[in-house]
């Protein structure tokens, strides 16, 4: 999962720590050991926010128990754990103006996405229910929000698309296959929107 920096190249959190690369993609230095036991946890999802702090969400590799987190990498390189309680971190974005965190657990016991408040600091607080997925096929696996604020949760393990507005209200979900001719072209077509 890596992340632009501002003067070239990528962050990049790996299973064993956030790394800096080159716009090649080399790995040039490790700036953060992995915070989490190796053996059972790896990092899975990251983006950073409009402050340029980089998120990244670990998976519990097991599934045996809530133990992943979300971590924040700020400018510092300091590593610091804001969420704790997931299986499988997933699907995360925020709002346009920056103060909505959206976060899903993929794992296939919760398929939720959350929402919560995300203050100056990077802290998000105010957990709530933005979504229950089992309610329909697939999981919650990547995210984006579009300018006006409705969250597309891109559900990837079935190809099936959902938009809901800024309140969680459901304003489509339909099989991407039926806007293509394969779910391959269908899949492309959803992850670069």
């Amino acid at each position: 999962m890596p992340a632009l920096r501002q003067g070239g190249g990528f962050v990049v959190a790996l299973r064993d720590g956030v790394w800096l690369a080159g716009a090649d993609g080399a790995l040039e230095r490790m700036i953060a050991p992995a915070p989490y036991d190796t053996s059972k946890h790896r990092f899975n999802d990251g983006r950073c926010d409009r402050q340029g702090r980089f998120f990244a969400g670990s998976m519990n590799q097991n599934r045996d128990a809530n133990s992943a987190a979300l971590w924040r990498v700020d400018a510092d390189h300091g590593v610091t754990r804001v969420l704790d309680g997931l299986m499988i971190s997933n699907g995360l974005a925020w709002s346009p103006d920056g103060r909505t965190m959206y976060l899903s657990d993929s794992h296939p016991s919760v398929q939720r996405i959350w929402a919560f408040d995300l203050g100056a600091g990077g802290a998000p607080s105010n957990r709530r229910e933005f979504v229950d997925m089992n309610r329909y096929p697939g999981r919650p696996d990547g995210a984006a929000v579009d300018a006006e604020g409705r969250d597309r949760q891109i559900v990837l393990a079935q190809l099936y698309r959902r938009q809901t507005d800024d309140e969680g209200r459901e304003r489509g979900y339909r099989h991407c296959a039926d806007q293509a001719d394969d779910k391959e072209t269908a899949l492309r077509k959803r992850i670069m929107v």
